[in-house]
């Protein structure tokens, strides 16, 4: 792993641990704090993805110019002010600071997944892009292996206001080792008819779409934190325990990926998760959570990587006559469409069938995918 990628591989981890307590547990805390209003709490994401979406076609140029380091730590800043509102969040302005908060938050993500990519795929090397990756996310995972308790104990004593201020202090530290990396800059021109008319964008738009679809989790978090009496703590704790089980099987993934056919590694993956999701549907207990979870961390951590190394290889590919940053938003743009189109269909179907018909349904599309 070269130093850049180091750097890039801290700040980055810093990151995802601020984004997963405070994403995590404000999801919580927002389900509770508007009377169980898994509308509000779950919601909230499909706006994200409106705003992702919006920002990624509209400042995509300006990304480029401005350069990639740039725009991750204005993309930064900017996930620090997301959590301000939520500091001062209460029944008066309820709805405006947590409408403010996900626009924010909105803006930051559609400013942080290109330039993301772009680093990954200029950082590492193609043959060796597996076990690089699988290094690179193994120490992101680290970082993250207490958030969840951290998470719980903060919010149990403090509320939503320890969860701000702690996820803002975070997001500051993430910005500093970025300034060991280089300032990459490109050209872009967002033509998405171009983009619909590229070889094999039919399989690539098949293969995130079941993806996505498959990947219900905040829907699991919730019934998870409903399982167990809506107790932060108790959630916390849970799931690192479920964090250090799926942690120990990640030092063997990069060596997996660069030796084996990525695509069937997807099928029986599929098989797998599609199980998993299964397991989930009779889960009622801290125990058979752990189980499922531990299996789904697991398989989820191969399947993920895995799919993510997909997508770098044909972003790499030279068949098309798109750069890479395009093809990068050209994911970036279907994949919130997805997210914006399937949250308030699974919602109507909760409020008719319950919460547990998602597992079913991300059940299907698990089996769906090893189709592709």
């Amino acid at each position: 792993m070269n130093s850049q990628l180091k750097f890039f591989g801290i700040s980055t981890s810093l990151l995802n641990l601020s984004y997963s307590v405070g994403h995590l547990f404000s999801v919580l805390y927002i389900y509770i704090f508007f009377g169980n209003s898994l509308g509000l709490a779950i919601g909230g994401l499909a706006f994200v993805s409106l705003v992702h979406l919006l920002t990624v076609l509209s400042l995509g140029k300006l990304m480029g110019k401005i350069g990639v380091r740039t725009t991750l730590i204005i993309s930064t800043i900017i996930f620090f002010l997301s959590f301000i509102p939520l500091y001062y969040i209460n029944q008066n302005n309820a709805y405006l600071n947590y409408g403010i908060s996900l626009f924010l938050l909105g803006i930051a993500k559609g400013m942080y997944y290109l330039p993301y990519h772009y680093y990954v795929l200029n950082l590492t090397e193609e043959k060796n892009r597996g076990m690089q990756y699988g290094k690179f996310i193994a120490v992101s995972a680290l970082f993250s292996i207490f958030s969840p308790f951290i998470g719980g104990y903060i919010t149990s004593n403090f509320g939503i206001q320890g969860i701000a201020v702690f996820s803002a202090i975070v997001f500051a530290f993430s910005i500093i080792p970025l300034s060991r990396i280089e300032n990459l800059k490109f050209n872009v021109t967002i033509d998405l008819i171009k983009l619909l008319r590229q070889p094999n964008i039919k399989k690539t738009l098949n293969m995130n779409i079941l993806n996505n679809l498959q990947n219900q989790i905040s829907f699991w978090e919730i019934y998870v934190f409903i399982l167990l009496d809506k107790k932060y703590l108790e959630f916390g704790l849970l799931f690192v325990i479920i964090n250090i089980i799926g942690f120990i099987a990640m030092p063997l993934l990069g060596h997996l990926f660069d030796n084996k056919d990525k695509k069937k590694i997807f099928k029986v993956d599929g098989v797998i998760t599609g199980l998993i999701w299964i397991i989930r549907y009779f889960a009622y207990n801290p125990l058979t959570v752990v189980i499922s979870d531990s299996l789904y961390k697991i398989n989820n951590s191969i399947k993920d990587t895995n799919h993510n190394l997909l997508n770098f290889d044909l972003f790499t590919r030279d068949e098309s006559n798109l750069s890479i940053d395009e093809k990068i938003i050209l994911r970036e743009v279907y994949i919130n469409l997805i997210i914006m189109i399937s949250i308030p269909i699974l919602l109507l179907l909760v409020s008719v069938f319950g919460i547990k018909v998602v597992f079913l349904i991300a059940a299907f599309f698990s089996f769906l995918f090893t189709l592709i």
